[in-house]
């Protein structure tokens, strides 16, 4: 009796190992249902050859023999030979029929008489690899940090981390041995992260490197897709930190990376219940984890969306770089932060995580983080801060409806928080989307750009500022953006250095820096020649100096336990912030004032060989950023750095990262 020969998987499913819709029919083409639910490129898994299967298969066993010696278990083949000579003595081996007899009464005794035989499981080559890859890391992780620093880590993740955010929760009694044994990679994460305070500089910067190198060599030399491998990421996202000479990383790919293995190991896809375990890349899962991480994913992507407004890049990251690796990264990370918009699903997924009966105490507080970021980014999504080539007046019958639409929202999302969880660190959120509201009042129809991070001196321009006919609307709007963004600075510079080390950098820190930055722009649309906005805000009212002086002093005192921690850097940059304002008031208006009229000022743009580049109408389009003595680092740099002047000798900076 014959039977339809069966039809090829598509490679999307056959990776994952799950039933594909070409593969039941013959009479399909691509693509396959999941590939156009998951929007995927469906391509036909070519056939193998029986020579090359029987090449997977004998790597297959040597990678389980390989893993036997290294757990000094004896060969099973090699122990019943041993047997069978001790049974038999020194005797010769008998004629060929007993031996068939023999060998197959041999491979009996082996799949059927084992004691294991009940407990036999299919182990892929990949995933001895991954075992052993483990026990490897773990042997480099204990030469760099001894075993007690190991266990103060962990205790300041439980104590410190995990209750300000605790996107990668973990039971208060965990011990080190049990998260060694169970979760080396997490175990990496969360020394990497939670390192700053304990470990030395050099160790530090040994842990990193390490680390990335791990996370590199899983995802894509060895293709490993689970849960762990998410959350590890996305610690390292928050709590970023390169080592000084690593090439291969950059933040917001990473956030791309943890998106694309959430899509890959089927997390992303709607659930049946909450509280249930389901199979994720063969892995039982709890659903509650899973949901988190997924939301964990959007968080992300927001964050660094919002602040880099989809054009934070420079145009050299845009080129194919020459080596291979860093081109499959940038692939896989689309050449910018991913974009995982927010759906009916993920409105599922939050109440799945808060009200499951899995859920953790701490996941009703994370979720409010998601709805925090969620506000933000809807605030940014109808003022249309990521369209560059739109400019809206505030007065505008348009504007005033967005403007009333969002302040709706704002005061919708601080009424739900529970009363115990109204702190300054939640309720920052408040504050910078009023600020992203009101931003707008600064806008001019060329200068939207310079409103994305980097948030530096030099993408200030002393002549690119707005002159509108001040109206109700924009007297409104400039008192509460300045009440915000002050807001903003007050709450951050409230918390001491070691809150402020624990608390993700890309979150706080970041905000902070947008905030002093839009001080910084609010202050030239109030004092440059030709303002008019100056006619109704006094500039003593800003206290640029002073709220500049709150994030150096706070940075500094971070900078005294870390230095190269992320939250130190990007409050320290203030410092070049200050040096502006002192170089503006004393070069720029005192010119202005002595003789420099207001017409020409205005028509004629000024001498960037008097007052630096700090004073062009906009960044050089070859401008070259310092990335802190680290190529690798741009992930954060290139939203924070600080700018180097163009020259020739800086040309290849730029470009290291592609050597």
């Amino acid at each position: 009796m014959s039977t339809q020969k069966r039809g090829r998987a598509c490679l999307a499913c056959a990776s994952i190992k799950i039933k594909c819709q070409l593969g039941s029919d013959t009479s399909l083409e691509p693509p396959c249902e999941r590939c156009v639910r998951l929007n995927k490129e469906c391509v036909l898994s070519a056939p193998k050859r029986q020579k090359d299967r029987v090449a997977e298969l004998e790597a297959q066993v040597a990678a389980l023999t390989k893993l036997l010696q290294v757990q000094g278990i004896q060969d099973p083949t090699a122990a019943a030979s041993q047997h069978g000579e001790d049974s038999t003595g020194t005797s010769p081996l008998p004629s060929t029929a007993t031996g068939e007899s023999n060998g197959n009464a041999r491979k009996r005794r082996l799949l059927d008489d084992s004691p294991a035989s009940s407990s036999v499981e299919y182990i892929s080559a990949t995933s001895l690899d991954s075992r052993d890859g483990n026990n490897k890391d773990l042997w480099k992780l204990d030469n760099i940090v001894p075993l007690e620093f190991q266990e103060r880590i962990l205790e300041r993740y439980l104590t410190d981390i995990v209750p300000v955010f605790p996107l990668v929760p973990l039971p208060a009694d965990t011990t080190l041995e049990a998260i060694r044994a169970e979760r080396p990679i997490l175990l990496q994460a969360i020394v990497y992260a939670g390192s700053p305070g304990v470990l030395s500089l050099d160790m530090q910067e040994d842990v990193a490197r390490m680390f990335l190198n791990r996370i590199s060599s899983t995802t894509f030399e060895q293709g490993q897709k689970s849960l762990e491998i998410i959350q590890a990421i996305q610690i390292t996202c928050l709590w970023y930190r390169a080592p000084k000479h690593h090439k291969h990383i950059a933040a917001y790919q990473l956030i791309s990376l943890a998106s694309n293995l959430a899509d890959d190991i089927g997390i992303s896809s709607p659930l049946t219940a909450p509280g249930v375990k389901y199979s994720a890349e063969g892995q039982d899962v709890e659903a509650v984890d899973a949901l988190r991480a997924w939301l964990g994913c959007y968080h992300l992507s927001s964050v660094m969306g919002n602040l880099m407004r989809a054009t934070g890049l420079p145009a050299w990251y845009h080129e194919e770089p020459t080596n291979p690796f860093m081109s499959k990264m940038m692939r896989s990370g689309e050449k910018g932060p991913a974009a995982t918009n927010w759906g009916s699903h993920h409105d599922q997924c939050l109440l799945f995580m808060e009200y499951s009966p899995t859920s953790l105490p701490t996941d009703r507080w994370v979720g409010q983080y998601f709805r925090a970021e969620k506000l933000c980014d809807d605030v940014v999504e109808q003022m249309d801060l990521s369209n560059l080539a739109s400019y809206y007046d505030v007065s505008q019958v348009g504007m005033k409806i967005k403007v009333q639409s969002c302040k709706n929202q704002i005061l919708n999302w601080k009424v739900k928080i529970p009363q115990a969880l109204r702190v300054p660190s939640l309720l920052l959120w408040e504050h910078v989307a009023t600020a992203y509201m009101y931003e707008a009042v600064l806008h001019t129809p060329t200068n939207k750009r310079s409103f994305a991070a980097p948030f530096v001196a030099e993408n200030l321009s002393c002549s690119d500022f707005p002159t509108p006919v001040v109206t109700q609307d924009h007297i409104t709007a400039i008192y509460e953006l300045l009440s915000a963004l002050h807001a903003i600075i007050d709450i951050i510079s409230s918390f001491d250095a070691m809150t402020t080390i624990a608390l993700p950098g890309l979150l706080y820190a970041s905000r902070a820096a947008y905030a002093n930055f839009v001080l910084a722009k609010l202050y030239i649309a109030v004092t440059a020649p030709g303002n008019t906005l100056g006619t109704i805000l006094d500039p003593s009212t800003i206290r640029a100096d002073e709220y500049g002086e709150k994030m150096i002093d706070l940075g500094t005192r971070v900078k005294a336990i870390d230095e190269r921690c992320a939250p130190a850097r990007m409050l320290v940059a203030a410092t070049r912030l200050k040096e502006w304002y002192t170089l503006y008031n004393a070069s720029f208006l005192s010119t202005v004032s002595n003789g420099m009229s207001i017409e020409s000022t205005n028509t004629a743009p000024l001498d960037s060989g008097t007052f630096g580049n700090v004073f062009t109408s906009q960044t050089p389009s070859d401008w070259t950023f310092q990335f802190s003595d680290s190529a690798a680092d741009f992930g954060l740099d290139i939203l924070f750095a600080e700018p180097l002047p163009f020259d020739g000798s800086m040309n290849s900076l730029a470009f290291d990262i592609a050597k």
